[in-house]
């Protein structure tokens, strides 16, 4: 599976990791796209842990599937 945006605040990336993997990595090829839909749509941040936004993101595919 692969999200092509989900826009974090800093401290909510900071308070669900550990430690940095990799740096300036250039972004999937899907990214550019959701990040316009994102901003036409005048989209906002996750305030939430990582690991409860992937919960949440999970929950909905699931509830789309049924």
């Amino acid at each position: 599976m692969t999200v092509s945006h989900m826009p974090f605040e800093m401290s909510a990336i900071a308070g669900s990791v550990d430690q940095l993997l990799e740096s300036d990595v250039a972004p999937g090829a899907e990214f550019e796209e959701g990040y316009q839909v994102w901003k036409s749509e005048k989209g906002g941040i996750y305030s939430i842990t990582v690991m409860q936004a992937v919960g949440l993101l999970s929950e909905m595919l699931e509830q789309n599937s049924q």
